[in-house]
């Protein structure tokens, strides 16, 4: 039986890079699910572009939701 991830460090890996889904990008700030994709679909808000790692699956890799997280406090601190 595979240990089951526990947090967004605890993720499957592929080839290196951590992969998040809309849900687990929710969670992180506290918004629903509805506004991560509205926020992925809004050219102005400058949020990572998804992923398709298959015709049902996507995400977002965790260091570009880390990176726009560093860009927003940078730009909300000036």
């Amino acid at each position: 039986m595979t240990k089951q991830p526990n947090n967004l460090t605890d993720k499957p890996q592929i080839t290196g890079t951590i992969w998040v889904n809309a849900d687990e990008i929710a969670a992180r700030f506290r918004v629903s699910r509805n506004t991560i994709w509205r926020w992925a679909r809004s050219p102005e808000n400058e949020f990572p572009d998804p992923v398709r790692l298959t015709p049902r699956v996507t995400r977002w890799r965790l260091a570009d939701i880390e990176q726009f997280e560093q860009i927003r406090s940078e730009a909300l601190a000036a």
